[in-house]
C-alpha cells in the first residue's frame, strides 16, 4: 500500500514502525540537494550557474513544488539570473500554490494561528503562546508539524522551529494586506515577551519591524554597548540604519555606537560624514568625548590619512584609561 498525503494518515503508524513494516519518505528527504537541483534544471532545459542555483537553493531551500514554478518562470521569462533574484513568496505563481494548496485548506483556527505567528522567525510554545494567549499552542504546532505545514525544526534546539522562509513571507504578506493594525501589534507583542526572557536581539528586532523606534532605542541604550564589545557591527548597523537619523540624533551615546558600526560596514567614508552630521564632536558628555577620540585615529587611518591618524591616536593615548574597556582596547590596538 503506498499513500502520499500532506498529512499523516491515523493508521496506528507507530505500531507499523516498530515492526518494521513501514518506509516513509518525508519532507527533509525529498528536499533536493544542490546537485539534484542542478539535474532538475538542466533536465527542464534551464541549465543555472552555479551562483543562480546557489540563490535558487537558498529562497526555496530543497522545495521541489517551488523549483518546479521557478523552472516554469525560467521557460516563459529567460534570463536565470533575473528571474531568480525576483523569486518570493509575492511571486505569483508561488503565492497561488500557497494560497490554494495549503492556506487555503486551513481551518480557520490554523489560518489565524499561522498567519500571526509568522511574524517570529522562531517558534516555540511559549513565544507562540505570548502572541495568541488564548490558544493551546502547544497542539497547534503539533498539529502543523503532523499536517507537514512547512514547519521545519531548529536544528540543535529542540521544540523550536520556523517556518519555510518562502511560505513565512508569503504570510507576513497577507496578515499585512489583512489585518496590518494586527502586524505591528503582534510585533511589539513578541517584543515585550523577548524582553522578559533577557533576549535582547530579537526583541530590538521585532521593536523596529513593529515601527516603535523609541522602545528601540530604549533597548539599545541598555544593550548596545555590549553588543559593541562582542563586535555585532553589521547587527548594530542594520538597527541605527532603520532608526530615522534625527531620532537618533538625540541620543549621543548610541550615535558613536552607531559610527562604530557605519564605519566597520559601509566604510570610513559614511562614518565620517555622520560624525560630523550627529554633532558629537562638540558634546559635554565625556563618554562621548571618549568614544570621538578613538574613533578619529581610526577613520584617519582607514582614509590613509597617516599624518592625521597619529596625532590624533597619540592625543588619545595620552587620555587613557577612559574607563571604557572596547574605547581603550582599539585605542592602543
Amino acid at each position: 500500500l503506498v499513500i502520499g498525503t500532506r498529512t499523516l494518515p491515523d493508521l496506528s503508524l507507530g505500531r507499523l514502525r516498530a515492526r518494521g513494516h513501514l518506509l516513509e519518505i518525508d519532507a527533509d528527504a525529498l528536499r533536493f540537494t544542490n546537485n539534484e537541483a542542478a539535474e532538475f534544471f538542466k533536465l527542464r532545459g534551464a541549465e543555472l550557474s552555479l551562483e543562480a542555483l546557489d540563490r535558487a537553493q537558498d529562497r526555496t531551500e530543497g522545495w521541489v513544488a517551488a523549483l518546479w514554478l521557478l523552472s516554469l518562470a525560467l521557460q516563459r521569462q529567460g534570463t536565470s539570473s533575473d528571474v531568480v533574484a525576483r523569486l518570493s513568496a509575492s511571486n505569483k505563481d508561488v503565492a497561488d500554490y500557497l494560497t490554494e494548496e495549503v492556506l487555503g485548506q486551513q481551518e480557520a483556527p490554523v489560518r489565524e494561528f499561522l498567519l500571526r505567528t509568522s511574524v517570529l522567525r522562531h517558534l516555540s510554545v511559549p513565544a507562540c503562546q505570548a502572541l495568541l494567549p488564548h490558544v493551546d499552542c502547544a497542539a497547534m504546532l503539533q498539529q502543523l508539524q503532523r499536517n507537514n505545514v512547512f514547519l521545519i525544526p531548529v536544528e540543535d534546539a529542540p521544540d523550536i522551529y520556523r517556518y519555510h522562509s518562502l511560505f513565512a513571507e508569503f504570510l507576513r504578506r497577507v496578515l499585512s494586506r489583512e489585518s496590518p493594525d494586527a502586524l505591528v501589534r503582534l510585533h511589539l507583542a513578541a517584543s515585550g515577551w523577548y524582553e522578559s526572557q533577557g533576549r535582547p536581539v530579537p526583541a530590538i528586532d521585532h521593536a523596529i519591524e513593529g515601527g516603535d523606534p523609541p522602545l528601540a532605542l530604549d533597548l539599545l541604550r541598555q544593550h548596545a554597548p555590549m553588543l559593541l564589545q562582542q563586535g555585532r557591527m553589521r547587527l548594530l548597523d542594520r538597527w541605527f540604519t532603520a532608526i530615522p537619523a534625527e531620532l537618533l540624533k538625540q541620543h549621543p551615546r548610541l550615535q558613536v555606537i552607531a559610527i562604530w558600526a557605519r564605519c566597520m560596514c559601509q566604510g570610513p567614508g559614511e562614518a565620517m560624514d555622520w560624525l560630523e552630521y550627529s554633532g558629537c564632536r562638540e558634546s559635554s558628555d565625556a563618554e562621548v568625548q571618549a568614544h570621538v577620540r578613538a574613533l578619529l585615529p581610526v577613520l584617519f587611518a582607514m582614509r590613509d590619512r597617516y599624518t592625521e591618524a597619529h596625532a590624533a591616536g597619540r592625543e588619545s593615548i595620552a587620555r587613557l584609561p577612559s574607563g571604557n574597556a572596547f574605547i581603550d582596547s582599539v585605542t592602543m590596538n
